[in-house]
């Protein structure tokens, strides 16, 4: 049995009675199940230690370099429940079980930073997110950016217009290729960055239009969009946005998150922004900030 290090998003699975899930994306650095669940499937991932930690995962104590997830494969089983996850791999003679308990639990949800978030002083530190994006391909950046505008438009009222939201959510869904495509990030972006703004009507509409969109993109992609949903994420953008609120060293969050996946890193930035540059559009002279409470 190794130990793990848990996501709260995923401790009722773990927690809860043991119910069977199945393999189905096997990374260097990271492996992806699925458990069936109603209304639908939940999903889990078991991350080597210098992974990204996406906020559905239990983390190992080894690095991708060791290889932990070789013996896997997609359509392998594998048990969750009672306190554990026990992985019945395929090996070239026999089968190998591996098992696997939380030592402790990490929380996902983007810090609650509200009023620290408005106003022109992170505005102009979200700018900085433009060194991210300028290192995108030019067409990948173009159509990202372009979009990217658009959702901002969309986001600029106080209560944004649903149809208006649900038109710019359906241009990003699904864009772009690989596990969580572009256009989910950006998106993923927007939506952490208005939670941690404890914006909530903007928020609120930007989900509702994610969630009814989901199932036009990838299912690993459209899992980590829904914990998007409820303002979890990954922890180089919980750092960047700290930073862009005057705590953190900026310079260090942007090289971290610049390290997220080969495109991933850049379209969080970019939605990052398009969330600040939304809200600072309507921030007026003596209108009063959002309190946490």
């Amino acid at each position: 049995m190794a130990f793990v290090v848990a996501s709260t998003a995923v401790s009722d699975l773990v927690r809860g009675a043991p119910r069977t899930a199945r393999v189905v994306a096997v990374l260097p650095a990271a492996v992806y199940l699925e458990v069936p669940a109603t209304p639908g499937p939940r999903w889990l991932a078991l991350l080597a230690r210098d992974a990204v930690r996406v906020p559905i995962g239990l983390v190992t104590a080894l690095p991708r370099a060791r290889r932990p997830f070789h013996d896997l494969g997609v359509g392998d089983l594998a048990s969750i429940g009672a306190g554990e996850l026990c992985l019945h791999a395929r090996r070239t003679a026999g089968r190998h079980d591996a098992g696997y308990r939380p030592l402790r639990y990490w929380d996902p949800t983007a810090p609650a930073l509200c009023g620290a978030l408005a106003g022109p002083s992170p505005t102009r530190r979200g700018e900085a997110l433009a060194q991210l994006i300028a290192v995108l391909p030019d067409a990948d950046a173009a159509g990202w950016a372009e979009r990217a505008l658009d959702l901002e438009a969309a986001l600029a009222p106080p209560v944004p217009a649903s149809d208006r939201v649900a038109a710019t959510v359906g241009e990003l869904v699904g864009l772009g290729p690989g596990l969580t495509p572009a256009g989910d990030d950006v998106l993923a972006g927007v939506l952490v960055t208005l939670a941690a703004a404890a914006d909530e009507p903007r928020r609120a509409a930007l989900a509702h239009a994610v969630t009814a969109a989901l199932p036009r993109t990838a299912p690993i992609s459209a899992a980590l969009l829904a914990q998007a949903c409820r303002g979890r994420t990954v922890p180089e953008v919980a750092a960047l946005l700290r930073a862009i609120a005057g705590s953190g060293d900026l310079d260090a969050a942007l090289t971290g998150l610049a390290l997220v996946g080969h495109t991933s890193g850049a379209a969080l930035a970019l939605g990052v922004r398009a969330a600040l540059r939304a809200r600072a559009r309507d921030l007026r002279p003596g209108r009063p900030l959002r309190s946490c409470a």
